[in-house]
């Protein structure tokens, strides 16, 4: 039903490390819904596979509307704090500053680096 992973488009593109869990669980769906469209559109997609295609679609569907949410959530908290980045930044550059001013005065006066 399902082509091989290693002869699947995306065995190609994906990089050398074993795919976390999930991700491992879609590129195995996307495959299973790529083999089930092909085998449909040449007319020989029996039931089971039909309800097994659209259990695989539906769930790639849910996938991408919580990504979509979770992306628009985040673009909103941009939106509300556009400085809240920038100011944690420069507040930890200037903590880093003031830590390596201490760690040259501690190098000046003799004593050993923490």
């Amino acid at each position: 039903m399902t082509t091989h992973p290693q002869h699947s488009p995306r065995a190609a593109r994906r990089g050398k490390h074993a795919p976390c869990p999930k991700q491992h669980e879609r590129a195995h769906r996307q495959d299973a819904i790529e083999a089930l469209l092909k085998r449909g559109v040449r007319g020989m997609l029996t039931s089971p596979e039909a309800a097994l295609l659209a259990v695989y679609w539906r769930a790639e569907r849910c996938l991408a509307e919580r990504s979509r949410q979770i992306l628009g959530d985040n673009a909103r908290a941009l939106q509300r704090h556009p400085g809240a980045a920038d100011d944690e930044i420069r507040c930890l550059e200037a903590r880093m500053e003031e830590l390596l001013a201490a760690r040259g005065r501690d190098a000046e006066a003799g004593e050993p680096a923490a």
